[in-house]
């Protein structure tokens, strides 16, 4: 799955330090493998509104400075769980206004 805010989130503070946007894309697939493995309830469009947030463009600010994202995950474990729940909620309500 790809992003929806390459302008944003963790595609844009990754393709500014990038040299190649294959790079990019390397980087963006792995993250988003390190956190369906992380957090298997949560749903591919789940994870990628997770990576074009606030919270993605962190998650690519911290690989850049050598930090995997599996390692973020493990000592950021129940925020990404607080943020993964809230998120569920604010999609859940947004299919059930439609």
């Amino acid at each position: 799955m790809k992003t929806q805010n390459p302008q944003g989130g963790f595609t844009a503070v990754y393709a500014k330090q990038a040299r190649h946007p294959s790079a990019v894309e390397k980087a963006w697939a792995a993250a988003f493998a390190a956190i369906r493995e992380t957090v298997p309830a949560a749903t591919d469009d789940e994870v990628r509104a997770y990576l074009d947030s606030e919270y993605g463009a962190r998650t690519a600010a911290e690989v850049l400075r050598g930090v995997p994202v599996a390692e973020q995950l493990s000592y950021r474990a129940a925020r990404f769980r607080r943020h993964f729940h809230a998120l569920q909620r604010s999609l859940k309500h947004e299919q059930e206004s439609e």
